[in-house]
């Protein structure tokens, strides 16, 4: 899964909120468009870049439809699983 991480103007070192999705980032950018009040804010990191420490903090999920809650158990080997 892709992060979504939601980054303070002017202090893009500091992360206020994630959200997982495993939409790609041109099908984010154009949910991200339609929806400038509510992902405005929000930068796209892929899986290839993501850190794994950021999991303990992700408790969104993003698809094409909506934000909902979710839950991630992460391995000792960086395996991501969403938890029902």
């Amino acid at each position: 899964m892709n992060i979504l991480a939601k980054r303070v103007q002017g202090k893009e070192y500091i992360i206020t909120d994630f959200i997982a999705t495993k939409l790609n980032e041109a099908q984010f950018n154009k949910i991200k468009d339609l929806n400038k009040d509510t992902l405005g804010g929000y930068s796209f990191v892929p899986f290839k870049d993501t850190d794994f420490t950021w999991w303990r903090k992700v408790n969104k999920k993003l698809t094409s439809k909506k934000i909902t809650e979710a839950y991630f158990d992460i391995d000792f080997y960086g395996n991501v699983t969403e938890v029902n």
